[in-house]
């Protein structure tokens, strides 16, 4: 029964965390997807607090998705903490706090979702001592919760630890290989800065120590850190770059190392200006007597290469500071220079005040003059208000005038509005546009076209049959729907022949895929007809489509009372004659090669062109032809 309470406590708890974390996400704590890859791409060029924030936030998120990158990234951010957090550590703010306990924190929860509970509970410990200690009782809520569940399941005997756990759970051996690793980069990153200062090659071997800091600033190893700032310092003024080593020096010689920290990552940076030129000599003087130490420290050590090496530089910079002295009292000459000029200064000026009297006096007769002009001004004023009102009246009558002009246009373009909306009624809208706009009505134009006659198979029966107003009905419902495709796919219909038409693609206007608009409006029609059919409609009927492409000429033809807007040519025969081989091959559809060649998406089955002979043309035309909707798809 015992057991059975612990478990149930123990699920408790555990919805606790659940809810905990909900909380988290809801408010927006955890990153994007997108957030997280660029701060693991970009994680590893960080150092000391912002890259145990960067690592946090990359757990954080990894635990929440289930995914096994978590341990990873939560095992790199407790041992940062255990390196930048030291005795000497400059990160005191609550928000760094935070994150060292937060590391603690993520590791164990890391570990309790691998059911690792001991190493949880190490972890977790830690974390709720840490969250004690800083205040931080949201943290502490959320540890404990996690740490109550865990001793739930050793108390009722649900784990146990083994015996590798008890035999090495205090040796930290992870943390002593990791610390050792770290070691030697560092050693490494110092000989390779070595052996570019032996060669002289001093910019390569400052970017070796610039390495070197930033892990002894991980370590927290402040008095190294101090060591090889003096020693790039020293470097950068063997290239002639004074101001950046002095700022080196100067963040050396500080209480806290890291606060010039971006001078070392960028020596460009130029020193503030606000430093009076006493105090960089003073800087100057304690950096050189820095390296005075430094080589007598290396000289007791018996390393009397490097030991000679910072001799050199001792020596190089006391050279330097005579100069600036010396410079210094020059400059002090300069500026009791400068208040003798000052004081002739003043002398000028009280000959500027005189000046500026006689100035006055001169304003006074141009104010005067002023005046005058303003008077001369308002008499012209006068006379332009005498003309403006006798131009009112003219003005007035102009207007009139513009008005019925106005009125006049807007009755000629209703009438252009009605003239084009009869037209259209007749003609397509881009015919009626060039009739209307042409800029010359007996010019022809010449343009390459789709041409398509449509005829109705056995029509003269079927009208003998019908009386005359059913015919017109019959007409009107079968063209109707074909002509309004026609003119979707951006046709123009011609011509009413009555047992079919004829339609033109790419005149008057071209659209640029004429040929493959004709072959789709032929398949719709061919498709809407036998739905049409099939409802009873119409009557059942075959129709029989002809395709084909080449010059046409357009124009307005016929005489001076009358005229018809038409479309002719050679192309426009061999279409006609084109239509009626349908006829012959019993089908629906037949085009030309030319028309099958500017298609854009020619259909998918397999096409055998034949050559025929049609009447007005000496030699064979090849054309395909298609009995049914299936074939041409």
């Amino acid at each position: 029964m015992l057991r059975e309470d612990l478990v149930w406590k123990a699920a408790g708890q555990l919805s606790i965390i659940v809810f905990i974390s909900l909380v988290f996400m809801l408010s927006g704590f955890n990153l994007s997807a997108q957030g997280v890859f660029e701060l693991e791409k970009s994680y590893k060029s960080l150092y000391g607090i912002e890259r145990l924030e960067a690592l946090n936030k990359i757990t954080e998120h990894y635990l929440k998705s289930g995914e096994s990158k978590a341990f990873k990234y939560a095992k790199q951010g407790t041992n940062l903490a255990d390196k930048i957090f030291t005795e000497s550590s400059p990160y005191t703010e609550s928000n760094q706090l935070r994150e060292r306990t937060f590391a603690y924190l993520l590791f164990g929860e890391v570990l309790f979702s691998k059911k690792n509970y001991f190493d949880a509970k190490t972890s977790l410990d830690e974390a709720f001592k840490l969250a004690k200690k800083y205040g931080q009782e949201d943290l502490a809520v959320r540890t404990d919760s996690t740490l109550k569940v865990i001793g739930a399941l050793i108390e009722s005997g649900e784990v146990k630890p083994s015996l590798l756990d008890k035999a090495i759970g205090d040796l930290k051996i992870g943390q002593s290989i990791s610390d050792t690793k770290n070691s030697l980069l560092i050693l490494n990153e110092i000989k390779q800065g070595d052996v570019h200062v032996n060669r002289s090659n001093y910019a390569a071997a400052i970017e070796h120590y610039k390495k070197a800091i930033q892990l002894m600033q991980n370590e927290g190893q402040d008095d190294r850190v101090r060591e090889y700032q003096i020693k790039i310092g020293s470097l950068l003024d063997s290239l002639n770059q004074h101001e950046q080593s002095l700022e080196l020096v100067q963040s050396a010689l500080s209480e806290n190392p890291y606060e010039q920290k971006s001078s070392i990552s960028n020596p460009d940076t130029s020193i503030s200006e606000s430093n009076s030129s006493e105090k960089q000599l003073d800087i100057l003087k304690r950096g050189r007597d820095s390296l005075k130490s430094i080589a007598v420290e290396l000289a007791s050590k018996e390393d009397y290469e490097a030991a000679l090496a910072y001799e050199k530089k001792y020596f190089e910079l006391s050279l330097k500071i005579e100069a600036d002295s010396i410079r210094l009292r020059e400059e002090n000459r300069k500026k009791e220079t400068e208040i003798l000029l000052l004081k002739q200064q003043k002398r000028i000026a009280d000959l500027s005040i005189k000046e500026t009297e006689q100035d006055k006096k001169r304003q006074e007769n141009a104010k005067n003059v002023a005046l005058f002009v303003g008077l001369l001004i308002l008499i012209s004023a006068v006379v332009i208000f005498y003309f403006y009102r006798a131009k009112k009246g003219e003005h007035e009558t102009l207007i009139v005038t513009y008005n019925e002009l106005d009125k006049t246009k807007s009755k000629l373009e209703s009438a252009e509005k009605r003239i084009t909306s009869l037209l259209s009624e007749q003609v397509s809208d881009e015919v009626a546009k060039e009739l209307i706009h042409g800029s010359s009505q007996g010019v022809a134009k010449k343009s390459f076209a789709c041409v398509m006659f449509l005829d109705i198979r056995g029509f003269t029966p079927l009208a003998e049959k019908m009386a005359a107003q059913e015919l017109i009905e019959f007409q009107n419902n079968a063209f109707g729907v074909m002509i309004d495709t026609v003119e979707k796919y951006n046709g123009t219909v011609n011509q009413l022949l009555g047992d079919g038409f004829m339609a033109t693609f790419g005149a008057p206007v071209s659209h640029g895929n004429d040929c493959q608009n004709a072959l789709d409006a032929s398949k719709e029609i061919i498709k809407d007809l036998e739905k049409r059919i099939s409802e009873k409609e119409i009557p059942s009927l075959r129709i029989g489509i002809g395709l084909h492409a080449g010059n046409v000429v357009t124009g307005n033809v016929g005489g001076a009372s009358r005229k018809q807007y038409s479309v002719t040519g050679n192309s426009v025969i061999i279409a006609s004659r084109i239509e009626q081989l349908n006829k012959d091959f019993d089908s629906q559809l037949v085009l030309s090669e030319e028309v099958w060649h500017e298609l854009e998406h020619k259909p998918k089955v397999e096409v055998e062109f034949q050559k025929v002979k049609v009447k007005g043309r000496t030699e064979g035309i090849e054309v395909a032809y298609f009995r049914n909707l299936e074939d041409i798809v």
